[in-house]
């Protein structure tokens, strides 16, 4: 193995945004680290603070293809602003690789348990082990101390017999050894994703989003005009793609993000039509979007990857079950993430109309002081720095100082049900949009903000609130209060084989 020092496209994404704000160069700049070091050699990946990046293939090197006996594994993190803690997810199994297996399961592999196998952990999927990093805010706290573990086979695969089904994946070269000559069957990283936290955030756990999901189709079908119904297998995981840094999808502006991920959702239902047994079974793929910092499954984020039917009837089922698992989940799913991404003020303002919310920014805007800011450990606001983050809110008077336009349609909603009579009124909401989406195989983190924003209406919100109301925005709390930390992130899975 060769020493080798590797670049990523997050460089020239993160170039090509600085040249037209005003940010400095230095936010580009490499400030840390992946190494893989076997005691000569080592293979480094250079980190840049704040981005969120899944390493794969020729970026990884030979690591991929080295055994794991040996090897340890350092992260040198760098600071990124306020943000609280960082980590290195590792895999043992690349999760396209694991993704496609699944996608190719046959349907009567299914019916006898072939995807509730692959989809455990570890004798299925390899278990992500993560290497975490407690973060200072910049730019007086000390660098951290790197993280440095020597990763055991056990870690990813467990402590059980060797599944001969396993071999492809765990085939892999002692370090030394000639990559042409015979492997032998142990254990190797073959990605890795890094990840930037925020300072403020909020996280959602990915089992209860999926379980909504496999329930709500299945509590659809079973309760429509179908005779019979039954379920033979219905179940949903998560999975983790390469994205890409300038799409929108995952962030807004830099730093940005390539882990894109969701979720694969699976079934096969029967129902009686006209005293015949009808069958469909199919296999969808979702993925999450931020969209206008909204949690979102978009149009473009679903594919359909197969839809069977058998029986005289059986393209009614299909019919049903397309339009509600293309259409209707990530429609239902949309509805709640925005309703989620709302709250209430502790003394809610009555609205019939977005327009009278206005009242309710006022409200936050008189709470913003320079003394809060101060407080948070900033330099004392200039007057711009006041109407800027004012404006965020929805102060008119302030927006009007720095001639911005406001459009109060996505700081306020009045969520007034349909129907209601004229007259009717709801409460002002204030919407949550989030600046980064973090897609970990177990949980969603919403990232509300890095760093003191003058223009981010959820700092604002933050500044403006008192200390409790500042702890139920940020309920990211980290996991590494004090130096490192190492433990598992399964991919999270759900589901049912046979009529539960």
């Amino acid at each position: 193995m060769t020493m080798t020092l590797v670049s990523g496209p997050r460089y020239i994404f993160c170039a090509a945004f600085v040249a037209t704000t005003a940010l400095s160069l230095s936010a580009c700049q490499a400030g840390g680290e992946l190494k893989f070091d076997w005691g000569s050699a080592p293979f480094k990946v250079p980190i840049t603070p704040g981005y969120s990046e899944l390493l794969l293939g020729s970026e990884l090197g030979s690591v991929p293809g080295t055994c794991l006996s040996g090897v340890q594994v350092q992260y040198t993190a760098r600071n990124y602003q306020r943000s609280t803690e960082t980590e290195a997810v590792m895999f043992a199994m690349s999760p396209e690789t694991f993704e496609q297996k699944l996608i190719a399961l046959s349907d009567s592999s299914k019916l006898t348990g072939a995807w509730q196998s692959l989809a455990s952990s570890p004798a299925g999927i390899p278990t992500p082990v993560s290497l975490r990093v407690a973060l200072g805010p910049e730019p007086n706290s000390p660098q951290p101390m790197p993280a440095l573990i020597a990763p055991l086979t056990s870690s990813f695969w467990g402590t059980g017999p060797i599944d001969p089904a396993q071999s492809e994946v765990r085939g892999c070269s002692p370090f030394g050894s000639s990559p042409s000559g015979p492997l032998v069957s142990d254990a190797s990283i073959k990605a890795a994703a890094v990840y930037y936290h925020g300072a403020c955030g909020a996280t959602k756990d990915l089992a209860g989003i999926l379980n909504e999901v496999v329930e709500g189709l299945w509590n659809g079908f079973k309760s429509s005009s179908i005779d019979g119904p039954q379920s033979h297998y219905r179940h949903a995981i998560s999975i983790i793609e390469l994205g890409n840094y300038t799409d929108g999808k995952q962030s807004f502006g830099s730093p940005s993000s390539n882990v894109r991920g969701g979720f694969l959702f699976t079934f096969h239902f029967r129902g009686d039509i006209l005293s015949g047994n009808n069958e469909a079974w199919g296999t969808y793929k979702y993925m999450f979007s931020l969209r206008n910092g909204i949690l979102s499954i978009t149009d473009d984020d679903v594919t359909q990857l197969s839809l069977h039917s058998s029986g005289i009837w059986g393209w009614k089922l299909t019919d049903g079950l397309g339009d509600g698992a293309s259409t209707q989940v990530p429609t239902k799913f949309n509805q709640e993430t925005s309703t989620e991404q709302e709250t209430l003020l502790p003394a809610p303002a009555i609205c019939s109309t977005i327009s009278e919310c206005d009242v309710a920014s006022a409200f936050i805007a008189a709470a913003i002081t320079p003394e809060k800011i101060q407080a948070l450990g900033l330099p004392a606001p200039t007057p711009t720095d006041l109407n800027r983050i004012r404006c965020a809110v929805g102060s008119h008077s302030d927006c009007e100082q720095i001639g911005r336009s406001i459009n109060m349609a996505s700081i306020w909603d009045c969520p007034l049900f349909p129907f209601l009579f004229p007259g009717d009124t709801a409460h002002c909401k204030f919407r949550l949009p989030a600046k980064r989406l973090l897609v970990f195989p177990n949980e969603l983190e919403l990232v509300w903000f890095d760093d003191a924003d003058y223009n981010n209406q959820v700092f604002g919100l933050f500044v403006a609130g008192s200390p409790d109301s500042q702890a139920q925005l940020c309920t990211a709390i980290p996991a590494v209060p004090n130096g490192i930390a190492l433990r598992p992130r399964n991919f999270a899975s759900v589901g049912h084989l046979g009529n539960q």
